[in-house]
Formats: structure tokens, C-alpha cells, sequence
């Protein structure tokens, strides 16, 4: 703890400047590393291409490679894990200083946008209430302005029907003006405007939040949804068929073996 200490309260150019010297030296070691086991590979691919298995001897050749490989691909692991395991454990720690230094600071930006937030969404609230107010009286001003145009076409048509009336009283046609009035006055239908789109003008707006769509589906009813949206779980059913050993497989389901080859150990 006390040399992550220090190391944190020296200065980060001469921490960088070390750390790019000694990264340079092992670049190049970790390179010829690298260029010694390529050629290594190089020849071993070269003596197995070159191996014809026929016979228990070539075979047995053929496996004493695969022997040699595993023990090159040991050296390879065994000489980079202290590398790795060192980085490793650097990047831990400092992974951890990182969060822990963080951790206040994220937590207060929470805070402080959830404060802001709350302020925010009470306004957008207000501003949604606004415009429904605003949407509902501009709905009652086009259904009144229908209703008394209703009512003036009614008017009219009355008056027109009694003026109809009247002229037929005076050509001595009694009956046919009775039959007038009692025809019931036909008023056309009037349909109220269409409410013009009423936008949500939140006050707030453009104080560092605003409101972002976030659509979701849920499913509801599972027996209803389309088959194309199923996805099989198959993890649960490879083992079931490893556990099964291939018997008894589920309705709609076909267990299949695709065995591989695996050397024996020695």
C-alpha cells in the first residue's frame, strides 16, 4: 500500500517516461520471444506436413508431434504468466484507486440529477397538464361553435318551412301547408373543426435535460405471440441431450452426437 502511495504522489511525466523505458526494453524481449517460437512452429508444421500416416509407427510419430506441441504451447504459457499476472495486478490496483476516487463524484452527479430530474419531470407534468386544459378548451369552443351552427340552420330551416306553409295557406292549399308544419325540419349535420395539434411546452426545456422516448415491448400474453419472436434455449436443451445421452428428446427437438476426435493422455 505504502509504494502504490508513493507512486500515486510522484510525478506522472517521470512515472511515464520510467514506464515507456521499461515497456520499450520488454517489447523487444517479448518480440525475439516471439520471432524464436514462430520458427519453432514454422519447423514443426513443416515435420508434420511431411509425416504420411500409414502405419502404427508413422501414427505414433504423428502423435509424439502433437506431444511436442503441447509442450511448446507449456513454455509458451508458463514464460508470458508473470507478465500477465503482473499487469494484471497493476491494472487491479488501479482499477481500484479509479473507482474509489470515482465513487463520490458519481454518486453525487446522481444526486444532483436526480434533484434536477425531479424538478424537470414536476414541470413536464405541469406542461403536459397545460396543453390537455388547453387541447379540451379548444375542443369546447369547436363543439360550441357546431351547436350554434346547428342551431342557426335549424332556425332557418323552420322559418323557410313556415314561409312554405304560409304560401300554400294563402293558394287555399290547408292541407297541403298543414303537412308542411308537421314535416319534421331537416337540419344538415354539422361536425365540429378539428382541435389543431396542442405542443407540450415544457419552461424548463434546455436546462440540461429533456425528455427522450424509451420504447419497450412487454409481452403480455405468450400464447398469443408469433412463433418468429421464440428463441429456443438451448443451453438448457444441449444439456439435456448431453444428459440424456441423446434418448427421450422434447417435442420438436432432435438430439444429435457430432463426436471429435481427443488424444488419449500418457
Amino acid at each position: 500500500m505504502e509504494a502504490t502511495k508513493e507512486l500515486i504522489l510522484a510525478d506522472p511525466k517521470q512515472i511515464q517516461t520510467e514506464y515507456n523505458e521499461k515497456a520499450k526494453a520488454i517489447t523487444v524481449m517479448l518480440m525475439d520471444f516471439q520471432a524464436d517460437y514462430t520458427i519453432k512452429a514454422q519447423t514443426l508444421a513443416a515435420e508434420v506436413k511431411n509425416i504420411t500416416v500409414n502405419s502404427k509407427p508413422t501414427y505414433d510419430k504423428c502423435l509424439a508431434k502433437v506431444d511436442e506441441t503441447k509442450i511448446l504451447q507449456k513454455e509458451i504459457k508458463g514464460f508470458i504468466k508473470p507478465f500477465k499476472d503482473l499487469a494484471h495486478k497493476v491494472w487491479k490496483t488501479f482499477c481500484k484507486i479509479e473507482l474509489d476516487t470515482l465513487s463520490p463524484f458519481v454518486t453525487q452527479e446522481s444526486n444532483t440529477k436526480q434533484k434536477a430530474g425531479k424538478w424537470f419531470l414536476e414541470e413536464q407534468r405541469k406542461a403536459e397538464e397545460r396543453a390537455r386544459k388547453e387541447r379540451e378548451r379548444l375542443a369546447k369552443e369547436a363543439e360550441e361553435k357546431a351547436r350554434k351552427e346547428r342551431e342557426r340552420l335549424a332556425k332557418e330551416a323552420a322559418e323557410k318551412q313556415i314561409e312554405e306553409a304560409k304560401k300554400l295557406y294563402a293558394e287555399g292549399q290547408a292541407l297541403e301547408a298543414e303537412k308542411t308544419l308537421e314535416r319534421p325540419v331537416e337540419v344538415p349535420d354539422v361536425i365540429p373543426d378539428v382541435v389543431p395539434r396542442v405542443e407540450v411546452e415544457n419552461r424548463a426545456a434546455g436546462a440540461g435535460f429533456s425528455m427522450v422516448d424509451n420504447w419497450k415491448a412487454i409481452v403480455i400474453e405468450i400464447d398469443q405471440l408469433d412463433r418468429r419472436y421464440m428463441l429456443p434455449d438451448m443451453e438448457t436443451l444441449n444439456r439435456m441431450a448431453k444428459a440424456l445421452r441423446g434418448k427421450n428428446p422434447p417435442a420438436g427437438v432432435q438430439f444429435v452426437n457430432e463426436a471429435y476426435a481427443k488424444k488419449a493422455s500418457r
